[in-house]
């Protein structure tokens, strides 16, 4: 009878640590998950701010390369006040 009731208290005792053993293995990968997850949202709004930027870039870039000329003399003209010929400089201070 006592060495039956020691089994029965080992057995009891063995499921009690596995089971707590099993609920900090998934406690401690429910806390990694959550970390990954708030991560994961931070750069995907990095990458939503981004690529944003990029479109913006790629739009400038075009409308530059389509009208080189017309950007080339608007960007002389408000950086350097440089003008044509026939044409009188307004001072803009």
């Amino acid at each position: 009878m006592d060495k039956s009731k020691a089994i029965s208290i080992i057995i009891k005792t063995t499921i009690c640590i596995l089971f707590a053993v099993i609920f900090v293995v998934l406690l401690s990968q429910y806390i990694t998950i959550a970390q990954l997850n708030k991560k994961n949202e931070s750069l995907n709004t990095e990458l939503s701010t981004i690529t944003k930027q990029q479109e913006e870039l790629t739009k400038q870039y075009n409308d530059i390369n389509n009208n080189y000329e017309d950007y080339v003399e608007d960007y002389m003209r408000d950086k350097y006040d440089y003008v044509k010929d026939d044409q009188v400089l307004i001072n803009k201070d």
